[in-house]
Formats: structure tokens, sequence, C-alpha cells
């Protein structure tokens, strides 16, 4: 029998996985990346997978007129223009970006 002396450390009991910790660190890696956390959709009519940042959510529901946390939000396949429903079940929505308006100048 092999003897991994970081078991002792991040597993309990005998029949744990003894890489554990090292799939965990390649999980929350692939769920954060630059700080920014990303929702991953796959389009059900092409199969086109994209994906999409919290806080281009959250701009899009602020742009829509939407209070609050929605259960469900509503993207378009960029390849087939599908209307394809991504649950919110999970996500954290951030603050809306709040963009500068353009002021009308007057003409000289």
């Amino acid at each position: 029998m092999l003897y991994y002396p970081y078991r002792e450390r991040f597993c309990t009991g005998g029949g744990t996985n003894p890489l554990w910790p090292a799939m965990a660190i390649r999980l929350l890696w692939a769920a954060t990346f630059g700080g920014r956390t990303m929702v991953k959709v796959r389009c059900f009519k092409c199969g086109h997978a994209f994906q999409l940042t919290e806080q281009y959510i959250a701009n899009a529901l602020a742009a829509e007129g939407v209070s609050g946390k929605p259960s469900h939000y509503t993207v378009e396949c960029p390849h087939c223009r599908q209307a394809n429903k991504v649950s919110l079940k999970r996500v954290r929505l951030p603050e809306p970006e709040e963009l500068p308006e353009a002021e009308d100048a007057p003409a000289a």
C-alpha cells in the first residue's frame, strides 16, 4: 500500500480521495478567472458554448430596468441567435456599473 504523507492533513477517513486538495484548487480556478466569475452557457439548439461575466448580466438587467434579482436571464446565442434561458440561482450579481451619459453639447 502506498503512503500519502499529506493524506492525514487534508483527508478525513480511509476511503477519501488522496488527490482531493489538488482537485479542489483546479475547480476553484476554473470558476474564477482573473478575478471575474464567469457563467458558462451552452446553446441548446446549435451546441455553441460561450461565457458571460456576472458584471455583464448585472449591467444588462439594469439596462432593461429590472430591479432585484430575477430567477432567470435570457441571453441570445452569438452563433445562431437562439434565446437561451440562464438560471441565476447560483450567480451572485454585483452592483451594475453606471455608464457615463453623453451630455448634449450645444452646436457652435
